[in-house]
């Protein structure tokens, strides 16, 4: 029984499956965790995104495929000290996708942005620039919506860097 379920499966999104760019809009809704952070003081903090996707639609492998404002916000325990500390990142990214004959599309991603990070109880507030770099996949379940899975290292400087991954679902739209 367990194989029928997973073969019908299979095939609705192979029948079923749409392309990543058909759309010139897309958001995303993603949830994940930071992972190996040296010096922002989270303890793997579990954060919660937003993304905005512009999808651009050209000819050329080389091009940047999609233009994305992405929001993510976390909130864990401080490792030094006490109290609970929130950190706010946004930024830009450009998306190169690779397209593929099925509904899985891969993408590697370049961006840069803000971060802020606070702590009251222990008056840590601070706002500082970073950029990142990463990949990761969309798996296209219809024309307008896909799952996503996604990894990035992020760096603010030689002493502070934190790597993440996130999984999320994504909803395009327009005409």
């Amino acid at each position: 029984m367990k194989k029928i379920i997973l073969s019908l499966t299979a095939f609705t999104a192979l029948v079923f499956a749409g392309q990543h760019d058909m759309y010139p809009n897309s958001v995303s809704v993603v949830l994940g965790k930071d992972v190996n952070s040296k010096g922002t003081g989270l303890a793997n903090a579990t954060f919660h995104g937003f993304r905005y996707n512009k999808n651009i639609y050209n000819s050329s492998e080389f091009d940047v495929d999609t233009y994305q404002i992405a929001a993510d916000f976390a909130s864990a325990d401080y490792l030094v000290g006490s109290g609970s500390t929130s950190q706010l990142r946004v930024g830009g990214n450009m998306i190169w996708s690779i397209d593929t004959m099925n509904n899985l599309t891969p993408y590697f991603l370049l961006g840069a942005g803000f971060s802020y990070l606070g702590n009251p109880k222990n008056g840590l507030n601070s706002l500082s620039l970073y950029s990142n770099v990463g990949g990761g996949a969309y798996f296209n379940v219809r024309d307008d919506f896909a799952l996503t899975a996604e990894g990035k290292y992020i760096y603010y400087g030689p002493d502070k860097s934190t790597s993440n991954v996130n999984l999320g679902v994504k909803f395009s739209f327009g005409d």
